[in-house]
Parts: structure tokens; C-alpha cells; sequence
């Protein structure tokens, strides 16, 4: 991507930035890029505003620049180069904003500006090409500013101007494309988007000037559908003759579209006028969300019930109780005055609804449109009038279980009177009913008439009916099988009678047969532990709502697939309870900004492919690129096979899922063929890092899928060959026998003596290393010798720059005036680490001396030795001192509480 800042390379997750460096004639020319055109063997032109022609070889990461040269007549006519087009054996034909159009020769490396005697103005009639598209054999359309379209002819270097006569003579003609074989669309500035038929040679408006006056850029899809960006917004042909969609961008600060690009069946990219970036995906799962006409499209939908029988939907919403009809777009909104979040259940046999306020019940007539409180005999304890209500359940036709703070209580209704009673309480806590918690949260009758009920903090309640006693699932960390979590938050049931409870950490199935839990969390592929609602749907699949998004298990429970706003909702964070399901297998969900609403046959996988790129490589903590002797003569890209030395044995890749629908949700997994004897998942940094591997060959393998967990089986690998050192060689080893069994007992005893003399100096280099490593703590450095003076001074650095997490080996090794291999190689021998593991041990210890201060907080810790994410921070810690930060500070606090001496001193 190019804008005014520089030339992008985005793989789905991370940008690079190209730029240009005055000091490095190997730079881009200029940060104004124009147009980009990629070679055959993968290497890209670049066009530039002031900065002419760029060719980038991303074997060797460098630019090569042409620019106008006035005393040389072969070098390009000017420095603004607008517009590219290779021809079939790699030479280009340009088009710049100035100088008219020209040619250049890849093989004599010469540019040949296309002119009349000299004058490039007469050959278009503008020297501002703006757009070139191969015609017939031999033949190019050329479209100028201020020029109108042309025809040239490459054998003759000559034009025929096209639509003399008619408007479009001279018009500005910014993009052209074609169609089908007989029709050029053409975008102009000033005179709207217009069609020419090659063959009848007429002209046609398809957008004229009151509609859209000025085109950008046309893209034709891979399907016939066109795109046109305007100043008034993109425009979307689904075939030449059908009429258009226009798609404005909602951000006032970027309305502009400037540039559109079409890749493949499923992603448009365009470009703003401001130098923003903007995606469509032409194929978004069939999730549906609130539209804008919706009064609840921002709205937090606290509870959601389906009628029965109609396709009627009822939301609570902080205005009041929404009447939704998804089909129709019909809606109804009846205010009331209550709690914000508002509990509902459904009494199908009156056709009303229950509605709880925070101490208060309701019930709301769907034909009258009215609220009645309900009314209470004179049974009905006065207690229970205080008790804040937290949901509702209708068991049966006339009667509601109510949950609340330290109660829950079964009402019924007696249909002469139309007053309600109490006919069971079950106080938390108290013996033989419900286990203590904060608060009943939600319920569950199932179909043998047992009773579920979820507490926050008391974990499960089983009741088999009124006499028996109740049952408790609660978490024990001795027990893998438990219930995860003693908060619940929601429970339903599958056609197989399995009971499915969410809660605060993950998902649990229960097998009723045998009382045990099966639990599913983050690691085993959900979006988010925090579940919010669950639901069954008619193929016994689990959808569950969290706070990271939707997911859904299969029915055999082995499948899980994840969904988020990529997909088409709006919001990744929905309410607790606030689910269901209508007659015809619709799933409704609340989030905290509208409705989302779907049918689950209509979320299918995404079958397009993700392509695996390796997209870096670094050798010994050094970028393959930036060896003095290249290691490849291959782009990193291209890359499929890398001989390295024995000293040069420790190598990381960087790796990309090419796949951009919802690039965050794709997966990397790898590989080393020869060491590793399992596949390992991508990091969040998505590279794979291997130290000190043993001499020999070995294959890099891996893997990607798309963001819907479909795998691409055709691997992405390099061959690696580990060079053994050739004191290890087979002649060496074979000398060294023969040298040891021709000399006898004198060369043994010599021979010891010479292990005992290497054992002394691996001794000291032991204790050298032992003890610069135990001085890498950022205060302890007090020795005077040269190696030790050496290291005061970088740790010193490290800790001047500790806050700074961009302070790396470059950095460093600019700092002690020496190169990255120097540096290197004078660390590893003095501590026996890595340059980067050497900072890293610094951070980490001085991490470890904050945190012993009982004010420390484990975050600011974090980002006060430069580590952007304290996640990040908590596992490099781990893994250094084999003790979590939390636990390291408690432990410390502990410590001293008691006046003991502290893991520090």
C-alpha cells in the first residue's frame, strides 16, 4: 500500500513501513507513492510523487531509483509517475503527471519518452497520463488529464484520439478499465463515469454529473462486479448493466474514497483521500444486527424472549419492553420506569410476560400493551418485599420461580382470585436448601422435572422434586472433573439430556448418568472464559454468547468454532441471560449495543484458503538480511532452503496466514522435521524460535487456516542444513585416533594433562560466565576487571533505557560504538547469552527488586521495564524465576510482615 507517509507491507497482522532516508540512496525516493506494480518474480515498481520510478528487489530489502536527469536524454522525462503497466517481457510503460508517457527498456535499463518532435504534449494532447490498459495486440488505451482517451498504437508510437466531436474530447480522465471485449468504462473529474463501445464507438453515462461528478478509480472483481471510488462515496456495479449500490463511509473525518482494489472473491480494500486504509467483505457470515432506523441499535438488550408460535420478539431495554418483529421491521416500544436490568419470563398459556424491576413484579398483557403489578394474598411474607430481584423463571403455565439476594421462592397464581402466593422458599445457606452465594442467578427444569439452579458464588443446585433433598456441584481444585467455577451465570440442556452451565470460567457439559463436568475454556478454543448465555439449537449444537464474542460447540463436542464483530455483529460484549430461540430455530442474542440475531444452518466455514508466507528470518538473533556473507540469495519469501554453520545454530521464522476476511482469527501451526516430534500453535507474535540445534538436517514446516479453523494442507517449508564443525569431521575424528593410538602412553599422559588444563580454563570461563550472571543484577556490578568493566557499562545502558521497550541490539550495539556480531560474540563469551537474553535478564531482575516493594503493582511493573504487554511480562517471569510476579509479591509481602529477610536480600 502507498500513501503520503510511504510504501506499506501489511501480511494480515503486522505493517512495515518503507520510507525514505536521506542518508541511504538504497531508500525509497520518495514517501509520496502513487501507483505500485509487482514484476513476475515477485519485486515491485513504485511510482512517486517528486521521487520518479522505484524498483524494490525484496531479495536484498534495497530501492533502486530513477529519476529525470536533464543532461541525460535516456533517463526518465519526469519525477512523477502517476500510472505503470509491464508488458509481457518486463518492460514498462509509464505514465507520469508531467511528462508524458514513457518507455522503458529492463534489459538496457534506458527510458524512451514517447514524443512528437520532441513535444509530449502533442502525442495525447496532455503530458498528465493518469491511465494505461493493454487494447487490441500492440495497441494501449492512454487516459490523460485533460486529454481524454486515446488509442496508441506501440509499433508506430502514435495516437488516435477517441470521442472528437462529443463532450469527452478533452475531458479528465483519471481511470479507465475494460469491461468486456467492446466496452471501456472511463472515470473522469468533472464529467461523472462514462461507458464507450470500442465497436459502435458511442459514448454513455452511467453516473452522470449531478450523481457523481468525479471518479477516482475503477476496479473490475473477479466475478464482473465493478467498483468506482468518488468524492461522494464507493459505488457498486454487481454487473456492467445492473445499477448500483453506493456505500458511504460513515467517518466524517475520511469521506473521500480515492483508490479501490478488488483481490478475490471475498475482500475489497480501498483507499481514502486522507491516506486510510478501508476493507468490505463481500461475503460476512449471515449474522444479522440492529439497523440504524432501529431505536435499540446502541441499546443494551438486557433480556430477550420469542414468542411461541409468531415471529414476535420481546426486548428489554433501558427505555422499556421493545415488540420486535424481526421479518416485518415492525416495532413497539412500551416504557417503563423500573430497574435497568430487567429480568423476563414468558407465561405462554396467558400470553404475557413477566417483568421484574429491582424489588418489584409485573406482568405485561402483549394484546393491551399493559403493565399490572402483581398481586400478592395476605401469605405472602413481608420480607420477600426487600429482597432484590435477580431472575425469573415460569416452570409452569401459572406459576414463576424468583431468584434473589440470599432467597429464592416459587410464586403461583390462583386463577378465581388472580392473586398470587408463595408456594415454596428456599433461604441460601440454610440446611437442606440451596448452598450459600450471592444471589440465585438462573434456572432449569429438564425434562425429567429435575430442577437446576445457578447460583453466583454457591455453584450448582440440583432438586429432584419437592422431598428429596438438594444436590450440590461446586468447584474442587483436587477434582479435574468438577464444575470450573462456583459463579454460574446460565444453564440449558442438550437432546441428550446433558446439562450445559456457564459460568464465570468457561463452559461445563454435566453427564448426568455420572455426575461428572467436561470443561471448555479459552485454551480449548472458546472466544472468552466469561460466559454470558447459552442455547441448544435443533441439531443439538451449543451457542454460547461471552465476552469476547460467539461461539458454538458441535454436537459430539468436538468442533468449536468462534465468531466476533469480523463476522458481521457489531459488538464482541453481550449480557448475561439475554437468549432465545424462536419456532423456526432463530437465535436471538443481547449485547451491550443492539440485537444480534442469526439462523444457525446459515453460518457455514469460510472454504477459501489461507496461504502460508514466511514472511522474516533471523540467524543468531540477527536479521538473515544483515549478515556481511548473504545466507540466501532468495527473498525471505521465496525462501526454501538456508546452510548454516555449527556456530550459526540458533534461528527463528516469522510466519503469516495470508488470509484477510478476519485476519486476527487465523492459526499457525509448525514444525522442525528432525528435533520436534510434535506441531507446535504460532505465538501471538506468530514466530517460532529455536536455540542450539545439534549439527545435521532438518525441514521447517507450517501450517495455516483461515479465520473459520479451515486448514490449508499445502505446507509452506525450508530445508535446513546445520553444518557439523569440522574438527568434528569423519577425517578429523579418524586423525584424531590415529594420532592417540600411535603415541603411547607419553600422548595419554599428555593428553590428560591437556583435558586437565581445558577443564581449568572451562572452569574459569564457568565462573566468569557464573559470575557476570550473577551480576546482571542492575545494582550488584562492583568489579573492576576489564570484562566486568565491559559489562557495567552495557548493563548500565540497559538499565539508562530500561523503561524504553524499542531499546534492543541495534540500539545497544550503537550505544557501545561496535557492531551487532561484535557485540555478539564478546556477550556470549563473557556470559555465555545472547545479546537479547541478556537485556531480557535485566528487565527481569529488576523487575524482581520492584516488585519486592509491597506498593508495587505488577502492570506499571511491567511497562517500567519495558515490556508493552504485562501478559507477556507475567510468562517471561515465570519462566526466569520459576514463580509467577503475583505470587513473587505475595510471597515477599508475606515475608515481610514477619521481619523476615525478603527473596531478595
Amino acid at each position: 500500500m502507498g500513501n503520503g507517509s510511504g510504501l506499506y507491507r501489511y501480511d494480515g497482522k503486522d505493517i512495515k513501513l518503507y520510507q525514505n532516508n536521506p542518508s541511504n540512496s538504497n531508500s525509497l525516493s520518495s514517501n509520496i507513492v502513487l501507483c505500485i506494480q509487482e514484476d513476475s518474480v515477485g519485486n515491485l515498481w513504485i511510482g512517486t510523487r517528486g521521487g520518479g520510478l522505484n524498483y524494490f528487489n525484496r531479495a536484498t530489502g534495497k530501492f533502486k531509483r530513477y529519476l529525470h536527469d536533464e543532461e541525460n536524454p535516456a533517463s526518465i522525462s519526469f519525477n512523477e509517475v502517476y500510472c505503470l503497466k509491464p508488458d509481457e517481457k518486463g518492460n514498462l510503460w509509464i505514465g507520469t503527471d508531467g511528462g508524458g508517457l514513457n518507455y522503458f527498456n529492463i534489459r538496457t535499463q534506458k527510458f524512451e519518452p514517447i514524443s512528437n518532435g520532441g513535444d509530449t504534449h502533442a502525442v495525447f494532447g496532455s503530458t498528465k497520463i493518469l491511465s494505461i490498459i493493454p487494447a487490441s495486440k500492440g495497441k494501449l488505451w492512454i487516459g490523460a488529464f485533460a486529454g481524454g482517451i486515446s488509442l496508441f498504437d506501440i509499433a508506430t508510437r502514435t495516437a488516435k484520439h477517441i470521442g472528437a466531436n462529443t463532450p469527452y474530447n478533452k475531458c479528465d480522465v483519471f481511470s479507465v478499465r475494460k469491461i468486456d471485449h467492446n466496452t471501456l468504462w472511463i472515470g473522469t473529474w468533472g464529467q461523472g463515469l462514462i461507458a464507450y463501445n470500442i465497436k459502435t464507438n458511442v459514448f454513455k453515462i452511467i453516473l452522470d454529473q449531478n450523481t457523481s461528478s468525479r471518479i477516482r478509480n475503477i476496479s473490475l472483481g473477479k466475478k464482473g462486479e465493478i467498483w468506482a471510488t468518488t468524492i461522494d462515496g464507493l459505488f457498486y456495479f454487481p454487473t456492467a448493466n445492473a445499477s448500483y449500490t453506493l456505500i458511504k463511509n460513515e467517518n466524517s473525518n475520511f469521506p473521500q474514497f480515492s483508490t479501490v482494489l478488488s483481490t478475490d472473491a471475498q475482500t475489497v480494500w480501498v483507499g481514502y483521500e486522507n491516506g486510510s486504509l478501508g476493507k468490505i467483505n463481500l461475503i460476512p457470515k449471515k449474522f444479522h444486527s440492529s439497523l440504524k432506523e432501529y431505536p435499540f441499535t446502541t441499546s443494551s438488550i438486557n433480556a430477550v424472549l420469542t414468542n411461541e408460535n409468531k415471529q414476535t420478539i420481546y426486548l428489554a431495554v433501558p427505555q422499556g419492553l421493545t415488540q420486535f418483529q424481526p421479518c416485518a421491521h415492525k416495532i413497539r416500544t412500551y416504557p417503563f420506569a423500573w430497574g435497568y436490568h430487567t429480568p423476563l419470563a414468558y407465561f405462554p398459556a396467558t400470553n404475557s410476560i413477566i417483568c421484574a424491576s429491582t424489588y418489584e413484579l409485573y406482568e405485561f398483557h402483549t394484546q393491551t400493551g399493559m403493565f399490572q403489578k402483581l398481586k400478592f394474598d395476605k401469605s405472602f411474607p413481608a420480607e420477600l418485599r426487600n429482597k432484590e430481584i435477580s431472575s425469573l423463571y415460569v416452570p409452569a403455565p401459572q406459576s414463576c420461580w424468583v431468584g434473589g439476594v440470599d432467597v429464592t421462592y416459587l410464586i403461583t397464581r390462583n386463577p378465581q382470585t388472580d392473586f398470587w402466593g408463595v408456594s415454596k422458599i428456599l433461604y441460601a445457606g440454610s440446611k437442606g436448601s440451596i448452598s450459600e452465594s450471592h444471589h440465585t442467578s438462573c434456572f432449569l427444569l429438564n425434562k425429567q422435572k429435575i430442577l437446576w439452579i445457578g447460583t453466583s458464588g454457591g455453584g450448582l443446585n440440583k432438586l429432584l422434586d419437592a422431598k428429596s433433598a438438594f444436590v450440590y456441584y461446586k468447584q474442587d481444585d483436587t477434582n479435574p472433573h468438577s464444575i470450573s467455577n462456583n459463579f454460574v451465570e446460565c444453564i440449558t440442556s442438550d437432546k441428550t439430556e446433558n446439562i450445559w452451565v456457564g459460568t464465570q470460567m468457561g463452559v461445563n457439559k454435566l453427564n448426568v448418568k455420572n455426575g461428572t463436568f467436561k470443561c471448555y475454556k479459552v485454551q480449548d478454543g472458546l472466544t472468552n472464559d466469561r460466559i454470558k448465555a447459552i442455547t441448544t439449537d435443533a441439531k443439538n449444537r451449543i451457542w454460547i454468547s461471552t465476552l469476547g464474542g460467539i461461539s458454538s460447540i458441535s454436537k459430539d463436542g468436538n468442533r468449536i468454532r468462534n465468531y466476533d464483530s469480523g463476522d458481521g455483529f457489531p459488538n464482541n460484549i453481550f449480557i448475561t441471560k439475554s437468549i432465545s430461540i424462536d419456532y423456526w430455530g432463530n437465535i436471538y442474542i443481547g449485547s451491550r449495543k443492539g440485537l444480534v440475531w442469526f439462523h444457525p444452518d446459515s453460518i457455514t466455514d469460510n472454504t477459501q484458503l489461507a496461504k502460508p508466507l514466511l514472511v522474516d528470518c533471523w540467524v543468531n538473533s540477527q536479521n538473515i538480511l544483515n549478515w556481511d556473507i548473504p545466507l540466501t540469495d532468495k527473498c525471505v519469501e521465496q525462501m526454501t532452503q538456508l546452510t548454516l554453520s555449527h556456530k550459526q545454530n540458533s534461528f527463528s521464522f516469522k510466519m503469516a496466514a495470508i488470509h484477510y476476511f478476519n485476519p486476527s482469527k487465523n492459526k499457525i501451526i509448525y514444525l522442525l522435521d528432525g528435533y520436534d516430534t510434535r506441531w507446535h500453535t504460532a505465538n501471538r507474535e506468530q514466530i517460532a524460535l529455536y536455540k542450539n540445534i545439534p549439527s545435521g538436517k532438518y525441514t521447517f514446516r507450517f501450517k495455516v487456516s483461515n479465520s473459520d479453523g479451515v486448514w490449508n494442507n499445502k505446507e509452506k517449508s525450508i530445508c535446513i542444513n546445520i553444518e557439523q564443525s569440522r574438527w568434528l569431521s569423519w577425517w578429523a575424528i579418524f586423525l584424531y585416533i590415529l594420532f592417540i593410538s600411535g603415541c603411547g602412553y607419553y600422548i595419554k599422559q599428555l593428553s590428560k594433562k591437556i583435558r586437565w588444563i581445558d577443564s581449568i580454563k572451562s572452569l574459569d570461563i564457568k565462573h566468569k560466565q557464573k559470575f557476570v550472571r550473577n551480576s546482571v543484577e542492575p545494582s550488584r556490578v562492583d568489579s573492576d576487571s576489564a570484562d566486568t568493566l565491559f559489562l557495567q557499562k552495557i548493563i548500565s545502558l540497559i538499565v539508562k533505557n530500561i523503561a524504553n521497550p524499542d531499546f534492543g541490539v541495534e540500539e545497544l550495539s550503537g550505544e557501545m560504538n561496535l557492531s551487532r556480531s561484535q557485540l555478539y560474540r564478546k556477550v556470549h563469551i563473557l556470559t555465555g547469552e545472547t545479546v537479547t537474553d541478556l537485556i531480557k535478564d535485566v528487565r527481569l531482575k529488576r523487575a524482581r527488586q520492584i516488585l519486592s516493594q509491597p506498593s508495587a503493582i505488577i502492570s506499571e511493573v511491567a511497562y517500567m521495564v519495558g515490556f508493552n504487554d504485562p501478559k507477556y511480562f507475567g510468562k517471561c517471569f515465570k519462566q526466569q524465576f520459576g514463580i509467577s510476579p503475583k505470587l513473587y509479591k505475595n510471597k515477599n509481602n508475606a515475608i515481610k510482615e514477619h521481619n523476615l529477610p525478603t527473596t531478595e536480600e
